[in-house]
């Protein structure tokens, strides 16, 4: 049976960590033991967080919604907390690629 398409926008985007179902266990073992990985996670979480969502920025983006001045503002993660990310989930489930 064919897998179902994929939005990689959770993936991409949320931060944290992303497992398939199947990889879920593994995941969860993976943080358990080691804690400088699952500290790394929250601070880019906590950074991604203080870049797209502090309150200021969005009540601004609110206001100028209501307001018909503007359009919603890029919530995504920033290209280099997602690089950083991406790294982390890598190192912490194994998938990294080894260094040249």
């Amino acid at each position: 049976m064919d897998r179902p398409p994929r939005c990689t926008a959770l993936t991409d985007a949320a931060g944290g960590l992303i497992a398939e179902p199947e990889h879920f266990p593994r995941a969860i073992r993976a943080l358990l033991h080691d804690a400088g990985a699952a500290t790394a996670l929250g601070e880019l979480g906590a950074a991604h967080w203080d870049a797209c969502f502090r309150p200021e920025r969005c009540a601004r983006a609110l206001a100028a919604l209501l307001e018909g001045a503007g359009g919603l503002p890029d919530l995504r993660m920033p290209a280099s907390l997602r690089r950083a990310n991406a790294a982390v989930q890598a190192r912490l489930l194994g998938t990294e690629k080894p260094q040249a």
